[in-house]
């Protein structure tokens, strides 16, 4: 009788491995990310930053091995539209985006572009029509605000990274760039060229917030409803800002 029931419960636990695999493993959520600090902070693993510390616990709470892949930010919007990543953030909302992606509904983060020029020449630029006079750098594939996203007249040079728009800008290739204010300053600080730069007096004045989008291609679009739940929890429960604040010493 004993050998009868161990028998059943051995064919039970086979089955219930069987139809829920998930008991035995994680399934791997990908997401591309570049370098963008403070949201991700590092080229290479182990990777740290905002983003980083956000997403590995959106996918312990839900059960999955996260796996972050190094991409410039263009190269990320390029895979999540074939689908051969799942996850990006760091984004901000354009609804050409919305047509091979979904934006879990809450922001996580608000940023703010602002023009960057040679320490001494904030004055440059004291108002829109000034981005006229010079090329003006920023990340390849990034939205920063209306009408400079649309604005043919301004002689855009688009890049790779922030740090390349740090270099060009110092050696008197741009006469600015714009960036996000986060990560540009936690970047020249880092790098320690905070000295060679400064902020234009023009400001745009417009904050942006970021979110985090999962492809229309993605397996995970089943369950897009538990990532936004589960982000929304994150944000409820107080660990959101606690990570924020340890990313961004605030």
């Amino acid at each position: 009788m004993k050998g009868r029931f161990r028998s059943v419960l051995f064919y039970f636990i086979v089955g219930i491995f069987f139809v829920f695999p998930q008991v035995l493993y994680s399934e791997v959520l990908k997401v591309g990310m570049g370098y963008r600090p403070p949201f991700m902070c590092s080229k290479t693993a182990p990777f740290s930053g905002i983003d980083v510390q956000l997403i590995k616990e959106i996918g312990r709470r839900l059960n999955l091995q996260v796996k972050f892949i190094h991409y410039p930010f263009n190269r990320s919007l390029f895979h999540m539209k074939k689908g051969s990543i799942d996850m990006i953030s760091c984004l901000e909302k354009r609804p050409e985006r919305e047509t091979y992606m979904y934006y879990l509904s809450q922001p996580y983060y608000s940023v703010e572009p602002v023009f960057y020029v040679r320490t001494g020449r904030n004055k440059t630029i004291q108002r829109y029509n000034d981005l006229y006079k010079g090329r003006i750098g920023l990340s390849a594939g990034s939205a920063v605000f209306e009408p400079f996203d649309y604005d043919e007249k301004i002689r855009k040079f688009p890049v790779s990274t922030e740090f390349q728009l740090l270099k060009m800008l110092i050696t008197g290739r741009l006469e600015a760039f714009v960036g996000i204010n986060s990560q540009i300053d936690y970047l020249a600080n880092r790098e320690g060229l905070n000295h060679n730069i400064e902020k234009a007096d023009y400001r745009p004045g417009e904050k942006t917030e970021i979110f985090i989008a999962i492809s229309l291609r993605s397996k995970y679009m089943i369950r897009f409803q538990q990532f936004n739940d589960t982000l929304q929890e994150i944000v409820d429960e107080g660990l959101l800002k606690e990570i924020i604040g340890k990313n961004c010493g605030q």
